[in-house]
């Protein structure tokens, strides 16, 4: 498997929208949702989508630029570790 730099880096944030909870959200309402989760809530209702954008101004780039940083530490990486961290990160997200 030949994990390149870009696959890498939009392969964590895909899982990274989908599946790591906001934990601003998690106090302001009070659960644990991810971020795909609070956009699709907002479609509902006027207020809370107006703080489901904020939530994905916010959070998005963090979690690309997180995920960038991510991508370019395992592309120096030699193919095995890169494929074994890698393995690790994604299970660790779902």
């Amino acid at each position: 498997m030949i994990l390149s730099e870009g696959k890498i880096k939009w392969i964590l944030s895909t899982l990274m929208v989908v599946t790591l909870p906001v934990l601003y959200f998690a106090f302001l309402m009070g659960g644990w949702l991810s971020l795909i989760s609070i956009a699709a809530m907002g479609l509902d209702n006027a207020i809370f989508g107006m703080i489901s954008i904020a939530h994905l101004l916010v959070y998005g780039p963090i979690f690309y630029f997180l995920c960038r940083v991510l991508a370019r530490r395992l592309a120096s990486m030699p193919e095995r570790a890169r494929t074994i961290i890698f393995v690790g990160l994604c299970g660790f997200h779902s």
